[in-house]
């Protein structure tokens, strides 16, 4: 495997970007640059979740306009539509803490 075929982990990236040298006191600049990749991390999992869930609202929305969807289909659409506003309700208050 060549160094091209590696991704790094979350972990292993947060330690580079947490330990980069910005030419402040190390201990102050170490937690830092962890508490801010960690927003970072944070923000970028709950935009994550939010484009999977339009993108599941979207296939539901679809199928449930067609007139050719099955009344099981139907019921299943049902029971994720209202998972997805679960999801939805819960990424907007993790957002908002």
């Amino acid at each position: 495997m060549t160094a091209a075929e590696i991704t790094p982990s979350t972990d292993e990236i947060r330690q580079a970007y947490q330990y980069t040298d910005d030419g402040l006191d190390f201990r102050r600049a170490r937690d830092r640059r962890g508490a801010e990749f960690d927003r970072w991390l944070a923000e970028h999992d709950a935009e994550t979740r939010r484009k999977a869930l339009e993108e599941a609202e979207t296939a539901v929305g679809a199928s449930a306009a067609n007139p050719h969807v099955t009344f099981i289909e139907g019921i299943i659409n049902s029971v994720l539509r209202s998972a997805a506003d679960r999801i939805h309700l819960l990424i907007e208050s993790e957002t908002r803490s």
